[in-house]
């Protein structure tokens, strides 16, 4: 299951694919529900582009609901919605992604509170985004210290547009790996612009790429970090893992 918290919907946009089926319902719905166990049900598109992957699927519209989440919680935090609905389906599947806007906002602090793990992403030579990593950490500290998701785990690191010959690029890369384990170094790649023109993974339009074996070493690095032991082989594109065992 991939649940998209990000109001720019791009990943929502490549699951559904070009001529996919246009949501009616979304997280948002779940967010605002008075019965959000049941919302989340209605949101959930069972016919992605991709075989075996189910979308809760965002909307520009979600970028408008913070203040909602404010007045209507009658919950201890508006950061525990997400949380609350998410055991009324986890049983159903062997993974649920997480996908978050890039900014501390309530729509991240659903993710935080509601996810096992976190996989902190760096954009290559970027000194800012490294910058703002303090301000991740201490998000991630009070999720723990509320006690609402006291073993959330940041599980690593993934570097992406990376060029090995790039200096700026190598020292990112050198000072992230002095704070976390780097998964996955994804290179820049024409493969990377291709799919997201024609609406598609990687794996899905160029899978001979180096970006698509990144992204499997990516996934190899993410089962092993988490100690599952897939039951299909990854090679053949597929993870699978104990019911229920992870979110995030």
């Amino acid at each position: 299951l991939v649940i998209d918290m990000d109001p720019q919907s791009n990943t929502t946009r490549m699951l559904i694919g070009i001529d996919g089926i246009q949501p009616t319902t979304s997280i948002k719905d779940v967010l605002l529900a008075k019965d959000a166990k049941q919302a989340i049900k209605n949101a959930i598109i069972h016919q992605t582009a991709i075989k075996n992957i189910h979308l809760v699927p965002s909307t520009l519209r979600l970028a408008a609901i913070e203040n909602e989440l404010f007045r209507n919680s009658t919950l201890r935090s508006p950061c525990t919605y997400l949380r609350k609905c998410l055991p009324s389906i986890e049983d159903n599947y062997d993974f649920c992604l997480i996908d978050v806007p890039p900014a501390l906002s309530t729509l991240t602090g659903n993710a935080l509170f509601a996810a096992n793990y976190v996989v902190v992403p760096f954009s290559a030579g970027d000194r800012y985004g490294f910058e703002g990593v303090n301000d991740l950490v201490a998000y991630i500290r009070d999720a723990q210290e509320q006690d609402v998701n006291p073993n959330l785990q940041i599980l690593g690191a993934v570097v992406l547009n990376f060029n090995i010959q790039e200096i700026a690029h190598a020292m990112t890369e050198s000072a992230i790996s002095d704070h976390f384990d780097v998964l996955a170094k994804i290179p820049r790649s024409a493969a990377i612009q291709k799919s997201s023109i024609e609406g598609k993974t990687v794996l899905q339009a160029e899978r001979s790429s180096s970006a698509a074996r990144a992204f499997v070493q990516l996934t190899r690095s993410i089962v092993e970090k988490i100690g599952v032991k897939p039951r299909r082989v990854l090679k053949k594109s597929t993870t699978d893992a104990t019911k229920g065992e992870t979110r995030g």
